[in-house]
């Protein structure tokens, strides 16, 4: 999943939850059926004009005038009834501002955290970002398998049985998951803690029945100057202690997925 993917993914979240408390003031439903057709038509502009990197819209106010105008173009063009034009234009518009305010936000908190110099983990510090890895790999999996998976699925384990939510389970109960979406410190250090919660997933996963496939997925994680990932690193050191468990690793970048 490349970065304007990425951005999709996050920015749907946080639009649904401004949609609720936006609709009503506009006069309009905010029911489950109604957002969910809203957000189906979302990116109008990206969907309809292949000609410009989607993101290139929001570098600053003035391309996202010109975003503006070229919506207008292809709306005005589209065949639509007179009477729905300015309502539909009006909705399009109100996705480019509000993704124009997420994205340059988004933008800047990362480069934000990106120069903290107290070396705390990016996932520790913005745990959205664990959520939506946690969803891009559900996704990757299901792509993969073509079945259903289920987000934080509880499961029985131990003697006697304790139930313990796994991040990621197989509907038909074939696969489990636990997702670990870590970075190097900023010095370029291993994240000791974090790779203590790596150990400890792959501890409840090895309470799992045979019949389950198990994987850890880490985050694509390099430095400037290191030979491999930390994912690559976390395998060298624990293959010998996982078992039956694979190790993953996802890049959100390119959306590839690499199995140890």
């Amino acid at each position: 999943m490349g970065k304007q993917s990425y951005y999709r993914t996050v920015f749907l979240d946080e639009y649904k939850s401004f949609l609720k408390k936006t609709l009503p003031k506009e006069g309009y439903s905010a029911s489950e059926s109604n957002i969910k057709t809203i957000l189906s038509d979302t990116f109008y502009l990206d969907n309809n004009y292949p000609y410009k990197d989607f993101l290139l819209w929001f570098k600053d106010e003035e391309s996202l005038n010109e975003a503006k105008e070229t919506l207008c173009e292809l709306i005005n063009n589209a065949g639509r009834k007179k009477s729905s034009v300015s309502g539909d234009i009006k909705a399009y518009s109100r996705d480019l501002d509000y993704f124009y305010k997420f994205y340059n936000s988004f933008q800047s908190n990362s480069s934000e955290l990106e120069h903290r110099k107290d070396e705390k983990n990016i996932n520790s510090l913005n745990p959205r970002i664990g959520a939506t890895f946690q969803k891009q790999v559900a996704l990757w999996f299901e792509k993969e398998y073509s079945k259903a998976f289920l987000m934080e699925k509880g499961i029985e384990i131990g003697n006697p049985g304790k139930e313990h939510r796994f991040d990621i389970i197989a509907e038909d109960g074939s696969i489990a998951i636990e997702c670990k979406c870590y970075t190097w410190t900023a010095s370029g250090n291993v994240p000791s803690a974090k790779m203590g919660f790596v150990n400890e997933a792959a501890f409840y996963l090895s309470f799992l029945p045979d019949k389950f496939e198990k994987y850890i997925v880490m985050s694509k994680s390099s430095f400037p100057g290191k030979k491999e990932t930390l994912a690559e690193y976390y395998y060298r050191i624990n293959k010998h202690l996982l078992g039956s468990t694979r190790v993953a690793e996802y890049d959100t970048e390119t959306g590839e997925m690499r199995f140890f």
